[in-house]
């Protein structure tokens, strides 16, 4: 039985020295990206710069995948750019078959200083990070 404690450190989606450190003292990564053509980019030059720092200062620290966020599956560009995700990385990190919705309540949960799971508790959201933490943790049920 595996038992996961997670502790998130979000860092800015830049590459600074926040995010070195936070990487430096992680024993493993979530990547989230909302699938855009830039986010892309930034997930290679990401990529890098995890591997770079396993190499040179914390080799415990490991991929656990990519995750896509504020995803609407409804447009083209959205379910081509996941498809390359998923083709770019396949057999070399996992990309979770969770993927999150784009969500206004995210947004105002956000505003109003709560978690989408106290906000709207049967938001698409919400429903979708319930099913991402049973992906992660292996359930099955």
């Amino acid at each position: 039985m595996r038992i996961m404690i997670i502790f998130s450190l979000d860092t800015n989606p830049s590459l600074g020295p926040l995010t070195i450190n936070a990487l430096s003292a992680a024993d493993s990564v979530i990547i989230t990206i909302n699938p855009e053509f830039y986010a892309t980019i930034g997930l290679q030059d990401l990529t890098k710069t995890i591997l770079k720092i396993k190499r040179r200062i914390n080799p415990k620290v490991e991929f656990e995948g990519i995750l896509l966020t504020m995803c609407d599956m409804q447009t083209n560009l959205h379910k081509k750019v996941s498809a390359e995700v998923h083709e770019a990385y396949r057999g070399g990190m996992r990309v979770f078959k969770t993927s999150i919705p784009r969500s206004i309540r995210v947004g105002e949960a956000n505003r109003c200083g709560l978690s989408i799971m106290e906000y709207e508790p049967k938001s698409k959201a919400r429903i979708a990070y319930m099913e991402f933490v049973k992906e992660l943790s292996g359930y099955v049920g």
